[in-house]
């Protein structure tokens, strides 16, 4: 069985999931979210949330591999369960900060859908990382998600005044 990656990337209130999976026509799957608020990581979470409802758990399914997502910068951190535990039990950032309630919900359903998936999933952070084929897909994601919501232009901070 090859290896499961589905890559999460997205930006100005759209998020994608591409999925490895090749269907009939040798492609992937890709999923668009889109939150009206323009809120990318409420929306990143709630995509990843919906993918990781699909999977099935161990009491139904082991699989020889984990199924890998790679999640961006704005959602990495919440792959520690340390990270996750905070802002469950207390509503707040490590930071002290408060969390907001939609955004609060939403984590507390990350983290119930990553204790039942135990040992068929794996997370990882897009930043550092070193296998080839993950990168590949990182890449490939991100420039859907560049053809979709171009990036702002960068500015130059001599030029900015």
């Amino acid at each position: 069985m090859a290896r499961r990656i589905y890559t999460i990337a997205g930006r100005a209130g759209t998020v994608i999931i591409t999925d490895s999976k090749k269907n009939e026509n040798g492609k992937g799957a890709l999923y668009t979210y889109k939150d009206e608020n323009q809120n990318t990581q409420l929306c990143a979470i709630k995509a990843l949330n919906d993918i990781l409802e699909i999977v099935p758990r161990p009491s139904q399914m082991r699989f020889d591999q984990p199924v890998v997502f790679l999640l961006p910068r704005f959602i990495e951190f919440l792959r520690y369960e340390d990270t996750r535990k905070v802002w469950v039990t207390t509503g707040c950032k490590k930071n002290g900060e408060e969390v907001a309630p939609e955004l609060l919900t939403e984590v507390k359903r990350l983290d119930e859908n990553v204790k039942q998936l135990s040992n068929n999933i794996q997370l990882f952070g897009q930043r550092g990382l070193k296998s080839q084929m993950f990168i590949d897909y990182r890449d490939a994601t991100w420039k859907i998600v560049d053809s979709m919501v171009p990036a702002p232009e960068r500015v130059s901070a001599v030029d900015a005044y």
